[in-house]
C-alpha cells in the first residue's frame, strides 16, 4: 500500500525551474477556477452562501437535474453522481492549487469531465471550452504531479524519496 501511494505522490521535476514553473502554473489556475468559479454554480460553497441560497456543501437541484439527463445510471443515481461530482471538483481544485495528491486529484477531475463531454447534450454553443480545458489540465496533473512547486513535491523530499 505504500509503495502505491508513493508512485502515486511522486512528481516529476525538471532540472530547470522555469519548466517546473510552466506545469505548475495551468494546475493553480485550473483549479482556481474549479474551486472558486464552477464550484460555487454546482454546490453551496463557504464563501458563496448567498449564491444558490444553498448551504455550504449542499448540492444544487439544478445540478441534480443535469446529472439525471445524462441517462443511463446517472437517471438512477443522480444524487451520488452530482455529489461525487461537485465534491471532485471542489476538493480537486483545492488538491491542484496546493499540489497535494496531484494525481489522484487529476484522475478524478479527468472523470467528471470526460463523462461531461460524453453524455452532456450537445447545445450548440461554446459552453464545452471549460470542460475541455480543465480535462486537459487534470492530464497535466496526471503525468506529471505536482512538478517542484507543490506540497507532494516537499513530502516526497522529507521522505528521502527524491
Amino acid at each position: 500500500m505504500f509503495l502505491v501511494l508513493k508512485k502515486l505522490t511522486l512528481p516529476y521535476s525538471f532540472e530547470l525551474w522555469h519548466l517546473c514553473l510552466i506545469t505548475t502554473l495551468p494546475k493553480i489556475i485550473g483549479g482556481f477556477f474549479l474551486t472558486f468559479y464552477y464550484s460555487a454554480q454546482n454546490m453551496g460553497v463557504p464563501w458563496e452562501s448567498d449564491f444558490n441560497n444553498l448551504a455550504p456543501f449542499k448540492i444544487s437541484p439544478a445540478f441534480v437535474g443535469h446529472v439525471r439527463d445524462f441517462g443511463l445510471a446517472f437517471s438512477t443515481y443522480p444524487v451520488f453522481f452530482a455529489t461525487a461530482a461537485a465534491y471532485s471538483m471542489f476538493f480537486g481544485g483545492i488538491c491542484l492549487m496546493t499540489g497535494f495528491f496531484t494525481r489522484i486529484a487529476s484522475s478524478l477531475i479527468f472523470l467528471v469531465m470526460l463523462v461531461t463531454l460524453l453524455f452532456r447534450e450537445y447545445d450548440y454553443t461554446w459552453s464545452y471550452i471549460p470542460t475541455f480545458t480543465f480535462l486537459s489540465v487534470s492530464i497535466l496533473g496526471l503525468w506529471f504531479g505536482s512538478g517542484r512547486f507543490g506540497l507532494d513535491y516537499v513530502i516526497a523530499k522529507k521522505m528521502n524519496w527524491l
